[in-house]
């Protein structure tokens, strides 16, 4: 099972990659931040389903795996060009400081709350990503509407 779920997981990221692409990174966030709140909350009310389980490791995966390129490349559009190669440094530190940290903060909330706890935690962390990804798309939208009509 959990080969299929790679594999699928994989050939959606293959497929979808392409199509995700596009000027604004920042674009596509919210729907992969739904699908990833969608995956985490079917596994919080799945009791026993694999089917139900298979799709939202699916949605997990695929909506995670998606999105964190998207992450890395909207932080280089952003910087300027003196700051590109702090930005990529900057950005491959923080991601092996919480792939090291992560597992001790997952242990700690895993045997203080538990399963249902741990996914709770998750969905509140992506809710308040998806909260910041919306605000800064319309902040940035205002900005381009209030720009365009300077000219």
């Amino acid at each position: 099972m959990l080969f299929l779920i790679l594999f699928v997981c994989g050939l959606c990221r293959i497929v979808l990659g392409g199509v995700l692409t596009s000027k604004n990174p920042l674009s596509p966030m919210p729907y992969l931040l739904c699908l990833m709140l969608f995956g985490l909350l079917v596994m919080i009310f799945n009791s026993s389903n694999s089917i139900l389980y298979f799709v939202s490791a699916v949605c997990l995966g695929t909506s995670y795996g998606l999105a964190y390129p998207l992450i890395k490349t909207y932080a280089v559009k952003v910087s300027s060009e003196n700051d590109r190669h702090d930005v990529l440094s900057f950005f491959t530190l923080s991601y092996f400081v919480g792939v090291y940290f992560y597992p001790m903060v997952a242990g700690f909330i895993l045997s203080q709350f538990g399963d249902t706890g741990y996914l709770l935690s998750l969905c509140i962390a992506v809710f308040v990503y998806l909260l910041l990804v919306l605000s800064r798309l319309s902040f940035s939208r205002k900005w381009f509407v209030e720009a365009a009509k300077s000219i």
